[in-house]
């Protein structure tokens, strides 16, 4: 697990309208930004469904990737409008 000192390299977080709803405390097993940009499309796939069974109109989700200084690497956003015909 890549770690800097004792505190864990990578984090997740899922977010809805700027509102953190789950953070995810570290990816495991990731010793480098491509591993952990990989863990984290797993973790995505399991989240997304739920996430769309509550998507409603004109919403929005974010599932983040963060390093250890909070800085965003990976962004994967889930969008719903409602356009004028």
């Amino acid at each position: 697990m890549a770690r800097i000192g004792s505190v864990p390299q990578w984090f997740a977080r899922v977010m809805r309208r700027s509102e953190v709803l789950l953070a995810y405390s570290e990816i495991t097993g990731a010793s480098d930004r491509n591993e952990a940009c990989a863990e984290f499309r797993g973790v995505v796939v399991d989240v997304v469904p739920g996430l769309i069974r509550k998507l409603e109109p004109n919403d929005e989700y974010q599932l983040e990737l963060l390093d250890a200084e909070q800085r965003t690497l990976l962004r994967i956003r889930i969008v719903s409008e409602i356009t004028e015909p």
